[in-house]
């Protein structure tokens, strides 16, 4: 009996000390380190797991497959809120972007160098990579994945400084 106590004690303890545990960040990279896929990839696929908010703070979108996975998130009800700089408006993904009815506003004082996007206020996902054709044949890139929530609601406090920034929706779209 004693030793079915001790037992319980121990794996109690063990799932109470993993309850608390979060997940190391991902860091991927460009060119990619063996095994890896490609940084777009990546970032499709966590677009494509938001379930009811995305929060983005990007250069632009001429990827199609990441352009694509933002229009799917906001076709399938999640709510997005896009900040882009003054060029962005030269990229056409923004006018699908804006044309889809998705919210934007425009950052007129900053050039978009916080490429994050904060997804469910669960996770970030955030570096140096803009999803273009160039920086996936040309640049070396970096993007990190997290879901430390303090790391996270650091991210959406500065997310709400640059939107509490910006110039005004551009685009809010139909409700």
């Amino acid at each position: 009996m004693r030793l079915l106590k001790l037992l319980v004690v121990s794996c109690l303890l063990l799932v109470l000390m993993g309850a608390g545990a979060q997940a190391e960040p991902q860091v991927f990279f460009n060119p990619p380190l063996p095994g890896d896929h490609l940084l777009a990839d990546y970032m499709v696929s966590k677009i494509d797991s938001a379930s009811h908010e995305l929060l983005v703070q990007q250069y632009q979108f001429p990827r199609p497959e990441v352009l694509a996975a933002i229009l799917r998130a906001h076709n399938r009800g999640v709510q997005i809120t896009v900040i882009f700089d003054a060029t962005a408006f030269r990229d056409p993904g923004t006018a699908q972007i804006k044309g889809a009815g998705i919210e934007v506003w425009e950052d007129p004082r900053h050039i978009a160098h916080n490429k994050v996007i904060i997804g469910d206020n669960y996770w970030v996902l955030g570096g140096s990579f803009n999803p273009t054709v160039h920086a996936i044949k040309s640049n070396d890139e970096n993007m990190t994945i997290e879901d430390r929530p303090e790391i996270v609601q650091r991210y959406i406090a500065n997310f709400q400084a640059r939107l509490a920034a910006s110039k005004g929706k551009v685009q809010r779209g139909p409700e």
